[in-house]
């Protein structure tokens, strides 16, 4: 540059480098700043020089392992985990294995089999093999029914007692039981030779503690239905024998979605979109707002038996299927047809023939649970695929497994409730 530089506010000229830099500003020091004064310019030139021996070595390092990417737990989980086992042994998951609730009337002789907690009413509903439906608290009114005479030295469950109360008898098995969240209460009922597959809605009374506005509907076109979720802002989509059913939170029909094949779970990933876990081992993905067919699909290994949804904000799936499967996805890098390779994939569960086992991933999405027809309940951490608890619940010896089980937040607690013979066992977090 010929004559005298041009001054320009906020900068000055280097003649020796002939470039301007922006000027520090006076009691202020950021790392932008900082980059520019004449100093740090020094100070940078003396370290690169003596740098640059170790910066040939790492460039050979580098060509040996270019191909090599960091974790990628970095990237799948924007979250803090540390001190999360710790947390969970605390908290008496693997110290206590968990809480055995009892109910006052008992229930002996009677088969659990649906779980589902409603957090508007701090309840959770249950199903018997009967066709009982049933409601409770995790708690009971009167803290003495909490006793630990069944606590002893080879660490069993300590137990507690709660009252139940029965909303109703169906002549019909229950196959799945929803809500809305709130007091709107949803299960169906396997169909006969003399009777259709139903679904049932009614509103729960908080003040006098019952059910009021019962309504059915019959499920014609499906004959085996198997599960149900609820869609914030559409209402109840039930899956069975090669469909799917939709109802508004009134009962009345809207549309059906085919399936090559029988669902045995579903999921809402949010208001627009319901993921399907089929028999022929796909999981099928629909727009309620289009047209009725699948969006996109992928395969899982097995038959799909069980989905849970880790996170609503970066959707991933937990699909858990046959001969001892589960496996998480990224369901933003699902495309119409394509295939897709999961994220990670857990060891250590045992599921070779059985269909309805608990699959629960708690709230933060960081530890799941799952239930094998070995009789254990196994907890890993989602983004380690470790299995940090596996708990075998004491039952006389007896051949026992958990058919359902739901997450609950009650107040301060959270965990994980399953039913099991005429009980319940609480695995708190």
């Amino acid at each position: 540059m010929n004559g005298t530089p041009l001054e320009i506010p906020g900068f000055y000229y280097d003649s020796t480098r002939n470039r301007y830099f922006r000027i520090a500003s006076q009691g202020i020091s950021t790392p932008s700043a900082n980059a520019y004064t004449r100093e740090r310019l020094n100070q940078n030139y003396s370290l690169k020089r003596n740098s640059s021996e170790d910066d040939e070595k790492q460039s050979i390092s580098k060509k040996h392992h270019r191909k090599l990417l960091p974790g990628i737990n970095k990237y799948l989980f924007n979250r803090q985990l540390s001190g999360t086992h710790g947390n969970f042994m605390s908290a008496g998951l693997l110290g206590q294995r968990g809480r055995k609730i009892k109910f006052s009337p008992s229930l002996q002789g009677i088969s659990l089999q649906k779980i589902h907690w409603v957090p508007g009413l701090d309840k959770y509903l249950f199903s018997s093999n009967r066709g009982d439906l049933f409601i409770s608290s995790l708690y009971s009114a009167n803290d003495s029914n909490l006793y630990d005479s069944s606590v002893s030295s080879n660490n069993q469950m300590m137990a507690q007692e709660v009252n139940v109360a029965r909303l109703g008898l169906s002549p019909s098995p229950i196959t799945s039981i929803s809500s809305n969240f709130d007091t709107s209460l949803f299960w169906t009922t396997l169909g006969s030779q003399s009777t259709e597959s139903k679904a049932h809605m009614c509103n729960f009374n908080v003040s006098q503690n019952s059910p009021e506005n019962y309504t059915q509907v019959s499920l014609r076109s499906m004959k085996t239905p198997h599960c149900s979720e609820f869609i914030k802002g559409t209402g109840f989509a039930i899956g069975g024998s090669n469909r799917i059913a939709v109802l508004n939170e009134e009962g009345v029909f809207r549309r059906n979605f085919h399936s090559k094949g029988d669902v045995f779970t579903l999921k809402a990933i949010d208001q627009n979109t319901l993921a399907a876990g089929c028999r022929n081992k796909s999981v099928l993905m629909y727009d309620l707002r289009g047209p009725s067919k699948t969006i996109c699909q992928f395969s899982h290994d097995t038959s799909v038996c069980s989905t849970s949804l880790v996170d609503s904000a970066e959707p991933k799936l937990l699909v858990s299927g046959l001969v001892s499967s589960i496996a998480l996805y990224d369901l933003r890098f699902v495309r119409h047809d394509s295939k897709v390779n999961h994220l990670m994939s857990y060891k250590g569960h045992s599921n070779l023939v059985e269909r309805n086992l608990a699959l629960m991933c708690n709230e933060k999405g960081t530890i799941f649970g799952a239930a094998g027809d070995d009789s254990h309940i196994r907890f890993w951490r989602i983004d380690s695929s470790e299995v940090i608890a596996d708990f075998k619940p004491d039952v006389g010896g007896n051949h026992v497994l958990y058919r359902d089980g739901t997450w609950l937040k009650s107040n301060d607690t959270e965990g994980w409730l399953l039913p099991i013979d005429d009980c319940v066992h609480f695995y708190e977090s």
